[in-house]
């Protein structure tokens, strides 16, 4: 295992890589300084450019990185070309080298990655933004060049790009299926019809093998398949995302070509092959089975296509592929390549290697883990990038365990995992996967292993996500592993702690699930029928709550329930509450029963006063709104009355009249009417409903039209009815002469949406698979009965005005899948036609298509309901209405 480097190299069946640059001896060592800020890289040995053949480089390429203390002028400078085509700076030192050596082009080193605008300074701080590729005329002298600008005070580093190359053998894919054999004494099988030829999942004796010289992945999947959030960034060829085994389970977007710098993916049979072992559409009936495929409706982990080869052609892109990949989610970087020479390493590919490691994981893991094949050399020795400390290194066994006769051994290999042997084309003692054409072969290498090691880490990350540290999958990989040394004694302690095994790994991540429950409230000591929110601070990833009150005077506000994870609870009678959660996670549970933790009290509200009051005749004989219709008398001192028993309901956004009379006397009857919508039993100043004047004695009314704000609380709170004897613009509480006042309860109920209905549902596969928009960033499976889901936990902030993209895939069901969105702009519970956003028509996911739309500015704020609705074959969908085949989410 590694202490003082890592590794992880080509693992080559298929790739021999060089990869790109190195530092030189001459290089001073102050020259390797890491840059400021927490930022943590690996050791950085010298690297003797001298000593290294001409062919170890590509001809007419460096790659320099500016001191920082040049960031402010590159920011601001225009790169010029001289009337001899020769690139200047602006520099002059470094000007008269780009002349010296005929520099004709420069290229940002980090081009790709630094298109993602999102996390500039996260990227500046790492310094690729200082990094530039310098191109020069073949048979220019790479290692002169090096030096010249290594030994410039300008330059912080310089290097070679040291030349890569894919090695292949010709191995010729099988294009028929085999029939299913049978898996006796395990337990889950899947139906793929080839998943018997996989000895390195399952062995039974298959070709002369040993059994149970595998990585127990039956058993594991008895625990997990897989998890559609965890994303798993295949560094290598590009993956044939068409491939009916992989197409379901294929990152959306599929990836990115880092050799063209463009999005379009140009598939190679040794990416695919490592795809496929990764996360092959398992149970789907076709096939082979992939270690987190999933349960065959493309259900497993996501895999993204970088693509840093082209087969039988270029390659390049190596430093770029991770900060990308990080970037955009992923959690695993799957690397089967190295270089082809030992020793020697680029400075950017390693800085990307740290990138992805400290900021990886997407939102599943906290941090990312780099993985690499140890290479197909059959030697010891330092071969990048296995072997560097960022990198967590796999050697090869065949089917009886023992070490493949190819692979690279060193102390810093971390694991073992099956990678074969084949002696002729399509041996079935390699690794079976999938292929180019929708076909399938047999392959070995390093290369094989290692997807293994990533397959299963992302087993490990899909059983607990959210909840590990990539250390953490690091070290349950290491410490699950089957013991070989006694089958390899010539190897013993170059194979790292042993063959990998998934059943173990999963049974050591278990007790990470493991929960503690706990939370906190707003207030606990709140006013009856006011809100109290609580938060659930349980730890590991609760995905479910069970909330209790003794005694259970209350009522769950805002949309929430005895469900939600945080939810908004109003209080209804005073005295002590017991509270008491229980959360779960499908692995383990746990309860927090806090006793007699809220204390609530009623709302003291201000007495209103007069010296007078209603002696002249001065008082309320009516108020009317909703279900309260009062007609009294004059009250007696202290000429206030609170009709405790009188309420009504209203609804946030909704307009109402309220009608009142005056006494008896006959003019400068003011009335104002206060209603305590947030419950903090004061009627501010915002609350007034209004003031009128009504200038004749009862049965005369007058009226005050109002409308609830959207923001109201929900629950029962108070209103007050004033009226004072000529005083215009008085406050609820102070001291008047003539007058009286009236207290009523008002029920502030929440806005209701309708339900929408299928017949069929989700069952033909019409249904919602993913919803991006903002922070929501939700992959779904289809829903049973009866197909809706308010995801209550999930939102976004949308700004008026602003103009946003929402993303949406469709279900398994091939075709004419219709998905339309509505937002509830008004707040008023109904989805309106002005407020869809529009349809699109989809073929089954993981394809994805975009609405864009601009939030209006007329939008009221607050929080309010989206609604996803997909219908099959029915363009004019309506938010509510009944359909067949579909699904909805709010």
């Amino acid at each position: 295992m590694k202490n003082t480097y890592t590794s992880g190299l080509l693992s080559g069946f298929l790739l021999n890589i060089s990869l790109a640059f190195a530092f030189f001896a001459i290089a001073p060592i102050a020259k390797a300084a890491l840059p400021e800020g927490n930022i943590i890289k690996g050791e950085r040995p010298v690297i003797n450019i001298n000593a290294l053949p001409a062919d170890a480089f590509e001809e007419g390429i460096i790659r320099i990185k500016f001191d920082r203390s040049l960031e402010s002028y590159l920011d601001n400078v225009s790169i010029t070309s001289s009337p001899t085509g020769v690139i200047q700076f602006g520099l002059s030192g470094i000007d008269q080298l780009n002349q010296q050596f005929g520099v004709v082009e420069v290229r940002k080193t980090f081009a790709a990655a630094l298109q993602n605008t999102k996390y500039t300074e996260r990227h500046r701080q790492w310094g690729f933004h200082l990094w530039y590729d310098l191109i020069v005329p073949a048979g220019t002298d790479v290692r002169n060049m090096v030096v010249a600008y290594s030994a410039h005070s300008e330059i912080q580093l310089s290097e070679p790009v040291y030349r890569k190359q894919l090695v292949s053998e010709d191995l010729k894919p099988l294009q028929a299926p085999k029939p299913s054999g049978g898996n006796t004494g395990v337990s889950y099988v899947p139906n793929d019809p080839r998943y018997n030829e996989q000895w390195h999942y399952n062995n039974t004796g298959q070709q002369a093998g040993t059994p149970d010289s595998d990585i127990d992945l039956p058993e594991a999947w008895d625990i997990t398949r897989g998890n559609s959030s965890v994303v798993v960034a295949i560094i290598d060829q590009g993956v044939e995302y068409t491939h009916t085994d992989l197409a379901a389970n294929m990152w959306p977007g599929n990836g990115y070509n880092f050799v063209n710098n463009n999005a379009t993916i140009i598939p190679g049979n040794h990416g695919t092959h490592v795809a496929g072992t990764v996360a092959a559409n398992t149970n789907n009936g076709t096939g082979v089975s992939g270690i987190a495929g999933g349960s065959g409706a493309g259900y497993g982990v996501r895999i993204m296509s970088c693509q840093v080869f082209i087969e039988g052609g270029s390659s390049g892109g190596f430093q770029t592929a991770p900060v990308w990949a990080a970037d955009n989610g992923a959690a695993i970087s799957q690397n089967s390549w190295n270089y082809t020479y030992v020793g020697v390493y680029d400075q950017v590919v390693l800085d990307a290697i740290d990138y992805f490691n400290a900021n990886g994981g997407g939102t599943v893991l906290n941090g990312g883990i780099t993985i690499f094949s140890a290479g197909n050399n059959s030697a010891s020795g330092l071969w990048y990038p296995a072997c560097y400390s960022g990198a967590f290194a796999i050697a090869a066994t065949n089917n009886q365990d023992l070490k493949s006769w190819y692979s690279n051994y060193a102390s810093w290999v971390d694991i073992s995992a099956p990678g074969g042997e084949t002696f002729f084309t399509n041996d079935p003692k390699g690794v079976l996967s999938t292929l180019l054409g929708n076909t399938y072969g047999f392959y070995q290498g390093t290369s094989m292993a290692c997807p293994h090691a990533s397959g299963v880490a992302a087993l490990i990350v899909s059983l607990a996500p959210g909840i590990l540290t990539a250390q953490n999958v690091r070290d349950i990989l290491t410490s699950t592993t089957d013991n070989i040394n006694a089958l390899n004694p010539t190897y013993a302690g170059l194979l790292g702690t042993g063959r990998l095994n998934a059943y173990q790994a999963l049974l050591a991540t278990q007790p990470y699930l493991v929960l503690t429950a706990n939370f906190s409230a707003s207030s606990t000591t709140p006013a009856i029928n006011t809100t109290v929110t609580f938060t659930d601070l349980t730890n590991n990833s609760p995905t479910t709550w069970a909330w209790s009150f003794s005694p259970n005077s209350v009522v769950y506000v805002g949309g929430t329930s005895a469900s939600s994870q945080n939810p908004q609870v109003q209080f209804t009678a005073p005295g002590p509450y017991t509270v008491a959660l229980t959360a779960g996670n499908g692995s383990s549970s746990d309860s927090e029963v806090k006793t007699n933790y809220i204390n609530a009290v009623t709302p003291a509200y201000c007495s209103p006063l007069y010296s007078t009051g209603t002696s002249d005749g001065d008082y309320i004989s009516l108020v009317q709104l909703g279900s309260i219709n009062n007609v009294s008398g004059a009250s007696a001192s202290p000429y206030y009355t609170y009709f405790s028993s009188l309420s009504t309901n209203l609804t946030p956004g909704s307009a109402y009249t309220i009608t009142l009379s005056p006494g008896t006397y006959g003019e400068g009857n003011y009335f104002s009417v206060w209603i305590d919508y947030n419950h903090n039993s004061i009627f501010d100043a915002n609350e007034v409903l209004g003031n009128i004047l009504v200038n004749a004695p009862a049965p005369a009314t007058g009226t005050i039209t109002f409308t609830v704000p959207v923001n109201a609380l929900s629950g029962t709170t108070r209103m007050r009815v004033r009226e004072v004897y000529g005083t215009v613009g008085f406050d609820p509480c102070s001291t008047y002469s003539y007058g009286e006042t009236e207290d009523y309860n008002v029920n502030i109920t929440p806005v209701s949406y309708c339900t929408p209905t299928y017949g069929s549902g989700s069952g033909s596969g019409d249904y919602i698979s993913l919803v991006q928009l903002g922070s929501i960033n939700n992959y779904t499976g289809a829903s049973s009965s009866p197909f809706y889901t308010h995801y209550n936990t999930m939102s976004t902030n949308l700004d008026p005005g602003t103009e946003y993209t929402i993303t949406l895939s469709a279900g398994t069901y091939p075709s004419d899948n219709n998905i339309s969105v509505w937002i509830d702009y008004n707040f008023n519970g109904v989805f309106e036609a002005t407020e869809k956003l529009g349809n699109i028509v989809l073929v089954s996911g993981p394809t994805t298509g975009t609405l864009t739309f601009t939030v209006p500015i007329s939008a009221l704020s607050g929080t309010t309901r989206m609604r996803v609705r997909e219908v099959y074959s029915e363009p004019n969908i309506s938010p509510c209405g009944d359909f067949y085949f579909g699904e909805t989410e709010d």
